[in-house]
């Protein structure tokens, strides 16, 4: 990830000729970066102001009872990405529809983190605290993951977020300094806040960090989260959709 410095992400909309288009401030990527990385939440209101459909977002239960389809092409060259709803069924006879952004999504770096002892877990839960995400962990132990790679560091946990935690970053820190990367391995249930279940006594398929290289238990050990996809809601922009509707949304992040 490039070196962050202050730009824009304008978010324009392109139907029919008209164009309407919002700015918020972000860390500059390069353009490759962006395209891929790049992420946006949207939901479609009737006049009443009720919820009708949910794109590329989720409700509190996981899920909306209409999910909108999307297709979405990126340009690294020109840091353009386009935006293509398929939006059938919409009652324009009966309503206006208005398309509405809930928020956005990049990877930041981070460096939060909590220092433990494994040892002492199983007593007493560390917690974890970051950009508005929190992560108790469990317990810690040394098993054999069945990849064929023999055994690994295993540590349990659970939590709430508000981030988008599937494109985060994780690694343990010995206290020599010696660093092993973390990789989730379990359940987490989708809405606005993701959540990741504790593990139940029993269960046979708990959540966890899995850690190659890290075959013996140390004294101490650091969990950082070195990237956060952060989630941005500080947002306020939206327009009423004409007929037919579904044209797109260009979006063009500006040096």
């Amino acid at each position: 990830m490039t070196e962050p410095v202050e730009d824009r992400l304008i978010i324009e909309r392109v139907l029919g000729g008209d164009r309407e288009a919002f700015a918020v401030l972000i860390d500059k990527y390069s353009p490759a970066e962006l395209s891929e990385k790049l992420s946006l939440q949207f939901h479609l209101e009737n006049e009443a102001g009720e919820e009708i459909g949910r794109i590329n977002n989720y409700g509190f239960n996981g899920y909306s009872y209409w999910d909108i389809g999307y297709f979405k092409s990126n340009d690294p060259a020109s840091r353009a990405q386009q935006w293509t709803f398929a939006l059938p069924y919409l009652p324009f006879d009966s309503s206006s529809i208005r398309l509405v952004l809930d928020g956005y999504s990049l990877p930041v770096q981070t460096d939060d983190s909590v220092t433990f002892v494994p040892e002492d877990l199983k007593k007493q839960p560390a917690v974890f605290k970051g950009q508005g995400d929190v992560l108790q962990l469990h317990d810690f132990e040394i098993k054999d993951n069945g990849a064929g790679s023999g055994p690994s560091g295993r540590l349990l946990i659970s939590g709430e977020f508000v981030n988008s935690f599937q494109e985060d970053r994780w690694v343990v820190q010995e206290e020599s300094g010696k660093t092993y990367d973390a990789q989730f391995t379990g359940h987490t249930q989708l809405g606005e806040i993701v959540i990741i279940n504790a593990p139940q006594a029993g269960s046979d398929s708990p959540s966890y960090f899995d850690i190659p290289g890290l075959t013996d238990i140390p004294e101490k050990l650091t969990l950082i989260r070195t990237v956060t996809n952060k989630r941005y809601t500080d947002v306020d922009w939206s327009f009423d959709l004409p007929q037919p509707a579904g044209e797109g949304l260009k979006l063009e992040p500006l040096t």
